[in-house]
Formats: structure tokens, C-alpha cells, sequence
């Protein structure tokens, strides 16, 4: 049998016939061992489509496969950043290291914030072939929040600017932020890394471009060029936050690849889907169907971060929900039967005109703009308002939404930050621009420092 198989390598080069011949001997070993670890573990989730085999210029570098129900033992399998920094110190992740075991319980917070949406993110990059290391980039980005806003306008979990959202696709409307979407924004910053690699061939040089612009890479590798440096990214002369950045990553990875080395104590998270995507043909508001689900609607607004009405409505929005994976086939059946609400969702209400205002004034009120103002109530450019006068403005519910309270707030002298409930120092340092050490100095505080929600920091010189 073994013959036949063997037969049509004769046809091959020298290299792949070893190739081919390596690959058969690996899965014959493995098959035979196999049975004796399921003896073992008669429990265990171990199957055929979970065996990886990570090739490197013809040769078998990596064979393993996950038998843990734990999610993080599956990302171990898949780090593939980490393997040129184990044996060789780096400086600039050592500091990055210490500053996040400087204040475990902070680290241990961040990382379980990602429990949401790890496993989706783990499973496309899985599909992609991407290194897993990059499953932690949320957590160097947005702290692993759907909702984050930085105050350069950068949003969701993967920290898109508006323009950069725009071109891989992510639309930003008043009802609805791409941006915001867990699933379409993990697939367009899967995109755009993958866009980057292919540009640079280095990952910590897409990387950096993905932090810093892949113009600025590309300016700093030419000025090295110029002066015979080296290009790569270690090397480069870049901004400082780009320059801590994947130092960061890289240093958030060696933890989670040896956790206990650092008296990191992760919190498990099951490896299976968190949630589950369910098609829905109505309108219907989150609040309602967190209450018909019995799950909190925060929970249901995090998921749905990119519904910023904290509604489907149709044809402004996508048509479904993320709803946790145990509670789909409640859902499922509602839409299927008839029994969900098809509500109906004004998109905007009635404003009677007052003595004073302006549509500038209106505007502001309502969170909207004037030239959308103008847009809607089809005004010209030389209107008049008039006292009773009724235009439309934007819906209350939009304004004051749930999910407003969970953004990053900056007040408006953007000196101060107010702490929010979740918040740590390093996710605040990232949220509004501003160095870790910076932050500590400024509020004369300490990694230890014990953080209120209402409670303000400095996040610029105070004079």
C-alpha cells in the first residue's frame, strides 16, 4: 500500500520528494501515537482538523494540535512571533513586560476582557494562517473594547480611523459604525495586517505600519538606506508610540505563553464560540430582545457595538444580531415562529423651532451637524428660521444611548479623563495618546494606585 502511495513522487525534484516523504512518516507517527493518548484522555476534544503542520522552506518546524477545552493553550499552539526573541533578550520588550507585571491584577483584567471575542478572532487568523500572536493586538489597541473611541477618532476593537475603516469597507453612518462591528472589523484589520505583511514580508514592520501608517515605514526604511543602517523594524527611527508597540504585543504574548512565570493568573476561557450570529428580517431594539433573551443589554450592546442606535433597522444597518452562543436557538426560534416584535423605529423626530435657536444651536443639541440638518429638512442655504417652525433632528434615543456611558470620555479642556468602570492605566495611556510613564507622572501616582470610576487624571501638562 505504502508502494502506491509512494509511486508518483518519482516525477518529483530531489527537495520535494523529501518533502512529500517527511509529511507521510510525520502523520504515520502520530497516527500510531494517537490512539494511545485517547486512551489516556478519553475526554479530551482532540480531532483530526485540529493537527497543525507549520512548514518553513520545506521542512516540518512545528507539528502539534490542541487536546484543551482552554482557548489559551490553543493560541500557544499558534504563536509564531515569539520564537527569535526566546533565546535573545530585547530591551524594549523586557520594559514593556515589567510594566505590565508591574500591576498583574491590571494584566489579568485586560486579558479577560478579550473572553468575548478571542475565540472568533483566533479562528480567522486560524483560517488565514496568521501567527495567534496577533489574536492580542485588541488588547494593545482598545483594551479589548468594541466601543473604544481614542480622541484622534480612532473606534472599535481594532482602533480604525474613519478613512482607513472607509477603505477596507467598514461604513460609518449615523445609525451604523463598521468600525464598531466586532465581526467586520476583525475581518478588515485581518485584511489590512495581511495587506501590510504582504508589503513589508515582516510582521513587526506591518505592524508598525498599522500603528503609524504604512508611509511613515516606508520613510523611515528609506532614511536608514540612505545612512547603510539596518531596515528592519528594531532599527527604525519611528514614533514613540510605535516605537513601544510591538514591544508591547510581544510582551503581552510571552506572558500568556508562560503566565505562571510572571504570577499572571489568566481566567479561563472555554475554547468554543462565545456567540453566535443570528439573521433577523424586522426591526427590533437590543433592549428588547436582551429582555426576551434575559441577557443584559450591555452585554448585547457590547456585542453589538456597531449598531449605534442600539437597533436593526432595516436598510440602515445589517440584518442580524450577535447574541451569546447558548441563547441562539431562542433566538432562531422567535424569528422563525413570528414571536419577535417588529418594532417600529423612527429614524427621526419632530423639532419645534424656539425663540433663539439656530441651526448651528439645533444641531449641537441633537448630535448631528448642519449640513445634515439642512440635508434632511431639504433647507436652503439662506433659510430663515421661524419660531414653530418643525424640522427633523435625530432621535433622543440615539444621543443618550446605553452604550455611551462604555466610550472613552474626554472632558473638554481635554486636560482631565474621567475613569470609567473597567478602566486600568494602561488601557487609559493607550485610549487617549499619551506614554504609561507619562500618565504616572503627571497624577504623581504609582502601577499600584487604586482606580475609581468618576474619578479624573491628568492626561496633559497640567498649566
Amino acid at each position: 500500500m505504502l508502494n502506491k502511495q509512494l509511486m508518483p513522487i518519482k516525477s518529483l525534484s530531489y527537495k520535494n520528494k523529501l518533502l512529500v516523504v517527511s509529511l507521510i512518516a510525520v502523520i504515520m507517527l502520530t497516527g500510531c501515537t494517537s490512539n494511545t493518548q485517547k486512551k489516556q484522555t478519553p475526554n479530551n476534544l482532540v480531532s483530526f482538523k485540529d493537527k497543525r503542520i507549520i512548514l518553513k522552506q520545506g521542512t516540518v518546524i512545528q507539528y502539534n494540535y490542541y487536546q484543551s477545552n482552554d482557548l489559551w493553550d490553543r493560541m500557544r499552539s499558534g504563536f509564531q512571533m515569539q520564537n527569535e526573541y526566546l533565546s535573545n533578550s530585547n530591551l524594549r520588550i523586557e520594559r514593556q513586560q515589567q510594566l505590565l507585571t508591574s500591576n498583574n491584577k491590571a494584566t489579568e483584567q485586560l486579558l479577560a476582557k478579550g473572553s468575548p471575542y478571542l475565540h472568533y478572532i483566533v479562528e480567522q487568523l486560524e483560517a488565514r494562517n496568521m501567527p495567534l500572536d496577533l489574536a492580542l493586538l485588541p488588547a494593545v489597541e482598545s483594551a479589548y473594547d468594541p466601543t473604544a473611541f481614542s480622541n484622534m477618532k480612532a473606534a472599535g476593537l481594532w482602533q480604525f480611523m474613519p478613512r482607513t475603516g472607509t477603505q477596507f469597507n467598514l461604513p460609518q453612518t449615523r445609525w451604523y459604525d463598521g468600525r464598531l462591528d466586532v465581526v467586520a472589523s476583525t475581518n478588515a484589520a485581518l485584511n489590512y495586517l495581511q495587506y501590510l505583511h504582504n508589503m513589508f514580508n515582516d510582521w513587526p514592520l506591518a505592524l508598525a505600519a498599522y500603528n503609524a501608517g504604512e508611509g511613515t515605514v516606508k520613510r523611515a526604511i528609506e532614511q536608514n538606506q540612505k545612512i547603510n543602517l539596518p531596515t528592519d523594524y528594531w532599527n527604525l527611527a519611528l514614533p514613540s508610540e510605535t516605537t513601544n508597540y510591538v514591544p508591547k504585543l510581544l510582551a503581552l504574548s510571552k506572558i500568556v505563553l508562560s503566565p505562571s512565570n510572571y504570577q499572571v493568573n489568566l481566567r479561563f476561557i472555554p475554547n468554543q464560540p462565545y456567540f453566535t450570529k443570528v439573521s433577523i428580517n424586522q426591526q427590533v431594539k437590543l433592549n428588547t430582545v436582551a429582555s426576551l433573551l434575559n441577557v443584559h443589554t450591555e452585554e448585547l450592546a457590547k456585542l453589538n457595538a456597531g449598531l449605534k442606535s442600539q437597533a436593526v433597522i432595516s436598510n440602515e444597518s445589517p440584518q442580524h444580531l450577535l447574541v451569546p452562543a447558548h441563547k441562539a436557538t431562542i433566538l432562531n426560534d422567535m424569528v422563525a415562529t413570528g414571536n419577535l416584535p417588529n418594532e417600529n423605529i423612527s429614524l427621526w423626530n419632530d423639532y419645534s423651532v424656539k425663540r433663539g435657536d439656530t441651526l448651528g444651536t439645533i444641531a449641537s443639541q441633537h448630535n448631528t451637524s448642519v449640513i445634515e440638518l439642512k440635508k434632511i429638512n431639504k433647507l436652503a442655504n439662506n433659510h430663515i428660521l421661524k419660531v414653530g417652525f418643525n424640522i427633523k433632528v435625530p432621535p433622543a434615543t440615539i444621543t443618550s444611548s446605553p452604550d455611551k456611558t462604555m466610550r472613552t470620555i474626554v472632558l473638554k479642556d481635554k486636560k482631565k479623563y474621567t475613569i470609567q468602570a473597567g478602566d486600568n492605566l494602561w488601557a487609559i495611556s493607550k485610549k487617549n495618546n499619551i506614554k504609561l510613564e507619562k500618565l504616572l507622572q503627571l497624577n504623581k501616582i504609582n502601577m499600584n494606585t487604586a482606580l475609581k470610576p468618576g474619578q479624573q487624571l491628568y492626561i496633559s501638562d497640567r498649566n
